[in-house]
């Protein structure tokens, strides 16, 4: 708990880690009134990585966290094997880590069941530091029922969407198949008893390579020089699960350049 009587938010209780600054706070409390980011007053927030959000996508012309692509990371069958010792925990997180790097728009939220039975605060102490500094939040209660992680996870990129956005873009990963539709394309699986593997980290790079080239898409203005694909295009983009210039490409056999222009032209539309 925050020892400073000043702080605006003394019930967050790792801000004594990073020195209760006083504009730090404010910058949080102000993006959690107006970017659908959990109360400041909810534990399951970590305003510290807020800040550090903000200053990665200054090079990106992006200031907006609602407009991060999230990545919910489940801990058992992924990060370790399940039934890992206590010597094995957190043994696969090198290879997502070096990913995260790559990509420091992705915001990471954690759906593991260990967020039931572990304060905020030790949830980010067990984890390495490289992926504890990019951990954002948890996804929160649990919704028994079918498909339990999916609708945990989905109801949790619906309220941290921006007002009049798409949906937030995500992916899961995941050992527990049966926790989401079957075909759900948002799904990164793994065998739980080997944990995450070069395999699922390359879905996650393509993945993020793709949203990349669509914001390289939408940042500019593109000529359209094939007005005739356009509308066929929409329609191709609107069924994907993740719009990018090499579907456009693949399915017209087209160069990049008309790929982008059509690419922009879908994404800036209404």
């Amino acid at each position: 708990m925050c020892r400073t009587e000043a702080c605006p938010v003394a019930s967050v209780s790792q801000c004594h880690s990073i020195g209760c600054k006083q504009s730090i706070m404010r910058r949080c409390r102000y993006l959690a009134e107006r970017s659908h980011f959990t109360s400041m007053n909810d534990e399951s927030m970590n305003p510290h990585r807020v800040e550090t959000l903000l200053v990665r996508l200054q090079p990106l012309g992006r200031t907006d966290p609602t407009l991060a692509p999230l990545l919910f990371l489940d801990f058992d069958g992924v990060l370790h094997p399940n039934g890992a010792s206590c010597q094995s925990l957190f043994s696969r997180t090198s290879a997502l880590t070096e990913v995260l790097d790559e990509h420091p728009e992705l915001d990471v939220v954690i759906s593991s069941s260990w967020r039931f039975h572990h304060a905020w605060e030790d949830l980010l102490a067990l984890l390495p530091e490289a992926l504890a500094d990019r951990v954002s939040a948890c996804t929160g209660a649990a919704d028994p029922g079918k498909y339990q992680r999916y609708r945990e996870v989905t109801s949790f990129a619906r309220r941290h969407s921006g007002n009049g956005a798409r949906f937030r873009p995500w992916r899961a990963i995941d050992d527990a198949q049966w926790e989401f539709p079957p075909g759900c394309s948002e799904l990164i699986a793994c065998d739980g008893a080997l944990g995450v593997q070069v395999e699922q980290m390359e879905a996650l790079r393509l993945w993020l390579d793709q949203l990349r080239s669509c914001r390289t898409a939408v940042s500019t203005l593109h000529p359209i020089n094939r007005p005739d694909l356009v509308e066929v295009a929409n329609r191709l983009l609107a069924d994907a699960s993740t719009p990018s210039v090499a579907l456009l490409q693949r399915a017209f056999r087209i160069g990049q350049t008309e790929a982008i222009a059509l690419l922009s032209n879908y994404l800036r539309s209404p």
